[in-house]
């Protein structure tokens, strides 16, 4: 997006028939320039889209932000959050992006300076086995560095991220000792833990409990920690909702 397209300084003769300090004319919004002091008339949808923000800070449009976010190999959602557009259920969040984004914006002169002080938080491709994750740059460097901690694995709401975290090479066993053992079977050990502050799946908000189910893949040798709701008292049972099985299902013994 070129800037002196989207913007066009008015006349003192052109302000003066602006109804309003924010009015539309002719197409476009009539915006004061507090950097400039000067009336501005901003294409309507770089307006909204892209350039508003910058008038919201008080200053003049110094480049596209979307234009920077698609540079940076942004998708448009990913832009949208990383600009801190509310999200009902996340809005305490969405109001700490955006002002962490307003921050780095007047502290930027230049596209790249922009996109360097965002990078942490900017999204970028992280494969796992057969999966691909759009993360951040913040946490693709620490899975990197294997410098997740047991406090970074409570703290995450999400269970397919807390995998993530065991699969960088935090050891399930550091998780286990914070844990109490609730049962044990065949095929897994349950675990829970009592918490009151702490952010969780949809299925442990009405309770103050986590649980964990423990198992190991016969083929594979690998362990797995997975939450599972609190109702469930058997491994076995647990185990099988996991795969989304039916409680008396039995799985095929390999040969």
């Amino acid at each position: 997006m070129v800037i002196e397209k989207m913007v066009r300084p008015l006349s003192s003769a052109e302000a003066k028939k602006i109804p309003s300090a924010f009015s539309v004319h002719e197409g476009g919004v009539a915006i004061h320039c507090k950097e400039h002091d000067q009336t501005e008339l901003v294409d309507q949808r770089a307006y909204h889209v892209d350039l508003g923000h910058w008038y919201d800070i008080g200053l003049h449009p110094r480049f596209s932000i979307l234009d920077a976010f698609r540079t940076a190999a942004q998708t448009g959602g990913e832009a949208g959050s990383l600009m801190g557009l509310r999200n009902n259920r996340k809005e305490g969040e969405a109001l700490k992006r955006q002002l962490f984004f307003k921050k780095c914006l007047s502290d930027s002169k230049t596209e790249a300076e922009f996109l360097a002080a965002m990078h942490p938080h900017l999204s970028a491709d992280l494969v796992s086995g057969d999966t691909t994750y759009r993360m951040t740059n913040q946490f693709n460097e620490r899975w990197k560095a294997k410098a997740f901690t047991t406090d970074d694995f409570f703290n995450e709401p999400s269970q397919e991220i807390r995998r993530l975290i065991l699969r960088s090479g935090l050891a399930i066993r550091s998780v286990t000792e914070r844990l109490t053992l609730a049962a044990e079977d065949e095929e897994g050990k349950l675990y829970r833990m009592k918490t009151a502050g702490e952010p969780r799946p949809s299925f442990f908000q009405n309770s103050n409990e986590f649980q964990y189910l423990y198992v190991v893949c016969p083929s594979t040798r690998q362990e797995y920690l997975l939450g599972v709701p609190v109702t469930f008292s058997v491994p076995k049972e647990a185990r099988r909702w996991t795969f989304g099985l039916e409680t008396n299902a039995e799985f095929v013994k390999e040969a």
